[in-house]
């Protein structure tokens, strides 16, 4: 990770703690009996050694629908079940990306990332934390982070799972 993106990183840490959520370098985690809530922030290929440009990608894994010969200890944000990126889950509805260009600039950036994934991102991922919640999502068609083939195929694998 870009060490201009480090308080960032810092402050999400600080803010997600509380909620519950464990962190793993630029990851953070909360765990169910059902599934894994993934939050990560990601540095763009552009990034340099003078310049950082971040996102955050938010991601529920069903702990049901993994392969359970290869189950995954700590899912990444790369195969959830669900994923959408911050800036869709907030008013301006398209991907965002942050730019870091000094030291001074990244501890406000890192506030605003932080309001962000609290005021946006957190209910997001708590309306779609359960089997229940994200069977009723894809049984009304709507799939982020899906194709429609997978939609089917996790519906057809929930159908064998007790609902919770």
């Amino acid at each position: 990770m870009n060490p201009l993106a480090e308080p960032t990183l810092l402050a999400l840490k600080a803010s997600l703690k509380p909620h519950g959520y464990s962190k793993n370098g630029s990851t953070f985690r909360l765990r169910s009996n059902e599934t894994v809530r993934v939050i990560s922030l990601q540095s763009s290929t552009k990034s340099t050694s003078v310049f950082a440009k971040v996102t955050v990608n938010l991601g529920v894994h069903v702990l049901a629908l993994q392969d359970p010969e290869r189950p995954e200890k700590n899912p990444s944000v790369w195969s959830p079940h669900w994923n959408q990126r911050i800036g869709h889950l907030m008013p301006e509805n398209r991907d965002i990306w942050w730019s870091i260009y000094s030291a001074q600039e990244s501890v406000s950036v890192a506030s605003e990332i932080a309001r962000c994934v609290e005021q946006y991102g957190l209910p997001s991922l708590a309306q779609v934390a359960t089997v229940k919640a994200l069977r009723q999502l894809w049984e009304s068609g709507r799939s982020p982070g899906l194709t429609e083939v997978q939609r089917i195929r996790h519906l057809q694998k929930l159908a064998h799972v007790v609902a919770s």
